[in-house]
């Protein structure tokens, strides 16, 4: 065995120079590919695989400290779900994380006109099983922004992407009703009339899009023109480390406001 790798070793120094130098760039240039793939492998598996705990065993008091951890937290969320099929379970653990977590008022905007009362059943019934019937006491379900004024501590808000449509023509015509000449037809006005037609809440902070295309899904547009919007393929068993993430880049990105 010896004798064949110093064979082979002989044979390598007798071969040009230029050859030598040749056989070292590639042993190095792979060396050095090798250890970079290594890394990424490194790196992703770092980032996807380390499994943070979900819903389930994510105490109250690990959520009320991430959301003490951020920046700032948005104080009103609108979930846009533009997918066919929907998951309660995925759409409750939000609402839940987003209690806890800081967030008041939290609209999903969704194609199904039953989404309300599924997601309020599943609600109450987790809410019983994580033994926080504390919660269900200062949530209050809308279906309209014009009685999401309370002064409840946590507001859910449910709205459909046709009533949104629906509404938007009523506050046009609303609008070329009452303003015959253009010159009159000012933003402070339009911007009253839009408040007192669908509530005086506030404008939401946060969008997270569901769905295969980046898109408002018909949302108002009066109610999304200071909202920072992120895109998730699917909101289909969402984890909380995903949630949380998506918090931590509104938290780190700075809002202009048109400057």
């Amino acid at each position: 065995m010896t004798s064949l790798l110093e064979r082979k070793w002989t044979s390598v120094l007798n071969q040009p120079i230029h050859h030598v130098l040749n056989v070292v760039f590639i042993a190095v240039h792979g060396a050095v590919v090798m250890w970079r793939i290594l890394k990424l492998v490194v790196m992703y598996l770092l980032s996807h695989q380390i499994k943070i705990p979900t819903l389930r065993n994510t105490s109250a008091e690990t959520m009320q400290a991430d959301g003490r951890e951020l920046a700032k937290t948005p104080l009103h969320l609108i979930i846009i779900i533009g997918e066919k099929e929907y998951n309660c379970d995925s759409i409750v653990d939000m609402l839940v994380w987003s209690f806890f977590i800081g967030i008041r008022y939290v609209t999903i905007s969704s194609k199904s006109i039953i989404l309300r009362n599924q997601c309020q059943i599943r609600f109450e019934e987790r809410c019983l099983n994580l033994s926080s019937t504390f919660i269900t006491s200062k949530t209050k379900f809308h279906s309209d922004y014009m009685f999401a004024t309370g002064n409840q501590d946590f507001n859910v808000i449910f709205t459909t992407l046709k009533k949104s449509k629906a509404e938007f023509m009523n506050v046009c015509k609303e609008i070329c009703t009452n303003k015959t000449r253009s010159s009159v037809i000012k933003l402070d006005s339009i911007d009253h009339l839009v408040k007192e037609k669908t509530g005086n809440i506030l404008e939401p902070d946060l969008g997270l899009c569901f769905g295969p295309y980046y898109s408002y899904y018909s949302c108002q547009p009066w109610n999304i023109r200071l909202t920072e919007f992120l895109h998730l393929p699917t909101h289909q068993k969402i984890k909380y480390c995903n949630f949380l993430a998506s918090l931590h880049k509104f938290a780190a990105c700075k809002q202009r406001v048109g400057v």
